[in-house]
């Protein structure tokens, strides 16, 4: 893009104005030659008196006075539109834009755009510079007020000072007062320009680099880096201005980095990515602003005297590689007050006064979203657009979208990573490419021709991550692929053996994230780069698993106790690391640590209804050569066998039972013994057969009386009420339940307690008083609710199901035995003989009351309810 001269700008704006040089003389009061040398070139730069009087004869306001009055300083003229314009839309960066703007027209001058490399960093902070260029004249705030009180007493005040009276015409206004305040000043800048301020609105090293980014890549930078470069001479020395600031501003304005947010001398553009020292960056800073070194300063003197009276914002692309140059841009800050700063960079400044503002990938869709949502999340909504552009005509379909879901998602919305994998919908399905994404560094390798070299594939961008880390943070990224879904600070350090500084220096990186609740994870796109080296990855493994356990053996305690819900939530976030610490175990024939973690986690698996993997992993441990007749193999057994009972597999669970009965007799151990009986006499619940299992219990309870261990007693109470509610005992079995209730509520185990009010409500409607068995089936859904017992849910649900259809709100009823079917189905735990004579009677019972088209409509409903709404 070619620049306007000063001299042509003059001349058109007179020509505009249908004057003469005569004519624009005689009203600027200046002589027609100074007109004509300015026009000619002669001269390249005013004096600010003469800019002044110019302007004002011309009728200048606004955008266009100070695009003159910056030209006249030897700026280059440019405005907005000499920043590069995307030819594609900014997609899910809305609030970044919206912070950014909204900082940089405030009080902040430093604001720091990190992330990953290929996020979108460039591209978001191009977005914020154009908003920043818009005029913000609708703006409410105490600057944009200085700025009018300021532009009126300077334009349109009383000026009848030195030059007398009002001129008349249209631009009426005695101006001499204010020039006459430069001129007492002891004003003395001529020549080739003030010095005071920097050039064009926009100005940036432009040239070829105006259609560099006609891609419009979302990811960190696209754009070669050829062509002339645009900014202005912002001054060869270090002028005298007293005298300005005391009458040309009358001291009114906040200097804090342009008017209002408004930075009347430009908004520059440094690139810095080819800048490989401190001195090339400065050379950079003199290159984009068109800074002249006068020789007798160092580079940043002169820098520093250029810019000192500046209001103009420099947007300082791809910092990163020089952060330990950062104090110099701390200097630029402290000494050149009307200076502000936008910064990208994949890790921080860490100076004074710096705002970080995260650029995170684009959001996915979430879990169970709908065709509408999936197509509106931002991340599939850039990679579609960047398809259509490989296919023009081509839309995603309802058969493409789990698709296009799952490359987002392996992707991490990276943008970078969804453009070139966008690019290879050329030659590959969307299925295909999904599939194909299991080795993404390799298959994400040809870019845009016009995009950096480190752009042009994902294994480049990752390679100028990791070439600006230190030693010990090289050495912890390929360990952390150790973890699966994350990992606490406290886990990173014991297998890692790191500590937090080298964390951190991951995490500014952005090669790391954090996540909620002082977790950490990594990219899945990191982890394929950073491969574990063979020597070490062996000791990770061991030193992982053992943390692991550790973990779940103490989770394990908590699960019967008053941290339940606290422990499950736990369980929850480092569940794929307790699979791999299981992985590793059986792995490598480590059969006590298999168990153990097997033992500890069998009760996680009942709750959250992973009842197969749960069996599958134990079965595996128990295969293991190892501990043959330890009470831990025991242990093993008798949880293999609950898993086993709840899945309604009631012969393997019987001789998983009866083997560990063998081992706790073979070892002497009573409450073992007493445990296993207990499951016998679930067996025999199982069966129908209530008195057998009653007989069982009340044995089990005795020896455990004995021990005092409340919430095993609590537990057999609760069983013992399951056996007499179908024998004319009824009275008992109420107060066995309630009983059975309290002492769980006592000891905090609240995933029990629904148990046993699930128990005393059906105990209540044996005894045909269905409002109290409701009262009692709510509770109990409540408290199962709390701990996202699914398989507990499902049971409350089908028993409220029963009280209800006998009150006779038989649509309320269908919809919750729908509901309850759905999560048999996702927990897999199936229906007890008890539990089947009664869900039997109550479809019975819909079915006589209810049309076959009602029936099906409600139960569908139910079906389709979340596991958590309330039906």
């Amino acid at each position: 893009m070619t620049s306007e001269s000063f001299g042509d700008m003059l001349k058109r704006l007179r020509q505009v104005a249908g004057l003469t040089q005569d004519e624009l003389a005689n009203a600027a009061e200046i002589s027609t030659r100074a007109v004509s040398d300015l026009e000619r070139g002669i001269n390249r730069t005013a004096r600010k008196t003469t800019t002044r009087l110019l302007a004002d004869a011309l009728g200048l306001t606004g955008q266009a006075r100070e695009r003159f009055e910056s030209s006249a300083r030897g700026g280059t003229g440019l405005g907005e539109a000499a920043l590069p314009v995307p030819i594609t839309p900014l997609i899910g960066r809305e609030s970044e834009v919206r912070a950014a703007v909204d900082l940089l027209r405030g009080t902040a001058r430093l604001v720091t755009l990190t992330g990953l490399g290929g996020v979108g960093k460039t591209r978001t902070a191009f977005e914020i510079a154009h908003s920043l260029a818009a005029d913000p004249a609708d703006l409410t705030t105490d600057h944009a007020g200085d700025r009018a009180g300021s532009q009126a007493e300077g334009r349109d005040g009383d000026r009848d000072g030195d030059r007398g009276g009002d001129r008349g015409g249209d631009r009426g206004a005695n101006r001499a007062g204010d020039r006459g305040g430069v001129r007492d000043g002891g004003w003395t800048g001529d020549g080739d320009g003030d010095g005071e301020r920097g050039g064009g609105r926009a100005g940036h090293r432009a040239g070829d680099r105006d259609g560099d980014r006609a891609g419009g890549c979302d990811g960190d930078r696209g754009g070669d880096r050829g062509g002339g470069r645009v900014g202005h001479r912002a001054g060869d020395g270090d002028r005298d201005r007293a005298g300005e600031r005391g009458g040309d501003r009358a001291g009114s304005e906040d200097r804090g980095g342009g008017r209002g947010g408004r930075f009347v001398d430009g908004i520059f553009l440094v690139d810095v990515a080819d800048s490989h020292d401190e001195q090339a960056m400065i050379q950079a800073f003199e290159l984009a602003l068109n800074v002249r070194d006068s020789g007798t300063r160092t580079p940043f003197e002169a820098l520093l005297a250029a810019l000192r009276d500046r209001e103009l914002l420099v947007f300082l692309d791809n910092f990163e590689h020089l952060v330990d140059s950062a104090h110099r841009i701390s200097a630029l800050l402290t000494r050149c007050p009307g200076i502000k700063f936008l910064v990208t960079s994949r890790r921080p400044l860490r100076v004074t006064g710096e705002h970080e503002l995260a650029i995170n990938p684009l959001p996915l869709p979430a879990p169970g979203a709908s065709f509408a949502e999936i197509v509106a999340s931002p991340a599939i909504s850039l990679f579609t657009r960047r398809v259509a552009a490989v296919r023009p005509g081509w839309e995603l379909e309802q058969g493409d979208a789990a698709a296009a879901v799952e490359i987002c998602r392996r992707l991490d919305g990276l943008p970078l990573a969804l453009e070139l994998a966008a690019a290879r919908t050329n030659v590959l399905t969307m299925s295909g490419l999904a599939e194909r994404l299991a080795d993404a560094l390799e298959i994400l390798t040809v870019g845009r021709r016009d995009a950096a070299p480190r752009q042009q594939s994902l294994r480049a961008t990752l390679n100028w991550s990791y070439g600006l880390l230190d030693q010990d943070a090289r050495r912890l990224l390929p360990r952390l692929t150790v973890f699966s879904g994350g990992w606490s600070l406290a886990a990173m350090e014991s297998v890692c053996q790191a500590g937090l500084a080298t964390l951190t220096t991951l995490v500014e990186n952005s090669l790391v994230w954090q996540a909620e609740g002082g977790r950490f994870t990594l990219p899945n796109t990191v982890r394929e780069y950073a491969t574990t080296p063979d020597d070490d990855r062996d000791d990770l493994a061991r030193r992982h698993a053992v943390w692991f356990l550790e973990f779940a053996e103490t989770a394990a305690v908590e699960l019967s106790g008053g941290g339940q819900r606290e422990s499950m939530s736990r369980l929850d976030l480092d569940y794929g690391n307790l699979r791999q610490a299981l992985g590793t175990a059986v792995a490598t024939g480590d059969a006590e640590t298999a168990l153990r973690l097997g033992v500890a986690l069998w009760r996680y698996w009942e709750i959250r209804g992973l009842l197969a993997e749960g069996r599958q992993w134990l079965e595996a441990a128990l295969a293991l050569p190892g501990p043959g007749s330890s009470a831990l193999s025991a242990h093993a057994r008798k949880a293999a066998g609950n898993l086993a009972r709840d899945q309604g597999d009631l012969a393997a669970a019987e001789a998983f039972y009866t083997a560990a009965l063998a081992v706790y007799l073979e070892i002497d151990d009573p409450a073992g013994v007493a445990s296993v009986v207990n499951n016998l006499g679930n067996l025999r619940l199982d069966a129908g057969d209530h008195q057998g299992a009653g007989r069982f219990y009340e044995e089990s309870l005795t020896a455990f009386r004995a021990t005092g261990d409340q919430w095993t007693i609590a537990l057999l109470l609760n069983n013992l009420a399951l056996a007499l509610r179908l024998t004319p005992d009824l009275d008992r079995a109420a107060r066995l339940a309630e009983e059975s209730a309290d002492l769980f509520h006592a000891v905090g185990d609240t995933r029990s307690e629904g148990r046993a009010r699930e128990t005393l409500a059906r105990v209540l409607d044996r005894r045909h008083d269905h409002q109290a068995a409701m009262r009692a089936h709510k509770h109990a859904l409540a408290l199962r609710r709390e701990v996202s017992d699914l398989a507990g849910v499902a049971r409350s649900l089908e028993g409220l199901a029963h009280s209800i259809s006998e009150s006779g709100d038989l649509c309320r009823a269908a919809r919750l035995v729908g509901q309850a079917e759905y999560l048999r189905e996702i927990t897999g735990e199936a229906l007890s003989l008890d539990d089947r004579v009664e869900h039997d009677q109550t479809v019975r019972t819909l079915q006589r009351g209810l049309s076959a088209e009602a029936l099906r409509d409600a139960y569908a409903e139910g079906r389709a309810a979340e596991p958590g709404e309330d039906l």
